[in-house]
């Protein structure tokens, strides 16, 4: 399948996408090649496998809301999707090890079974509160709760625009804080 055949397909949707999306994950040679090159930059054999699959998300994301100019060819571009996202990671973690080597030997002492326990369980209840929001909702503040930008996630969930996706993390979030008052023995309990 040409790369032109490939971007009409996932633009078209439905049946078609799926078999290009097929097609896509059975040529070995393309995983194996990006695979490969992040392992090259550093990342485990694990992670690169995730990287690529984050990258096809992306892929077809920027292809559905025409990011993709056709500047290069699908697997290059790809490639750099991968190599991308595999960057900013390294730099997420960079900034997450730097703050926490600012938190005190005594602060991290604490992290006990029991804490885990009532990490859980705060989790379980927001997971359920999350559902009771609707499926929309739920998927929107997951996003935004992961830094996604208001335009990453007004493409995520084709809205047409970041101000619209903006305004619908705002009614959410106004929703699920008068869900959680209306409800707090349900979140008093953890």
């Amino acid at each position: 399948m040409s790369d032109e055949e490939f971007i009409e397909a996932i633009k078209a949707g439905g049946k078609r996408m799926d078999n290009a999306m097929l097609r896509l994950y059975k040529e070995q040679s393309l995983r194996i090649d990006i695979v490969g090159l992040l392992r090259k930059w550093g990342a485990s054999e694990h992670q690169a496998e995730d990287l690529f699959q984050d990258g096809i998300c992306a892929l077809i994301i920027n292809i559905r809301t025409n990011k993709f100019r056709g500047d290069a060819s699908v697997k290059t571009y790809l490639s750099t999707i991968c190599r991308n996202i595999f960057f900013k990671s390294i730099k997420k973690e960079v900034r997450h090890n730097e703050l926490k080597g600012n938190i005190s030997d005594n602060e991290t002492d604490q992290h006990t079974p029991e804490l885990e326990i009532l990490d859980k369980e705060r989790q379980y209840v927001l997971d359920l509160i999350l559902e009771k929001m609707g499926k929309t909702c739920k998927e929107v503040l997951k996003l935004w709760a992961m830094r996604y930008s208001m335009q990453e996630i007004a493409s995520h969930m084709e809205y047409k625009s970041a101000g619209m996706a903006r305004k619908k993390k705002h009614d959410c979030l106004k929703r699920l804080i008068a869900f959680s008052r209306e409800n707090m023995n349900l979140i008093k309990g953890i």
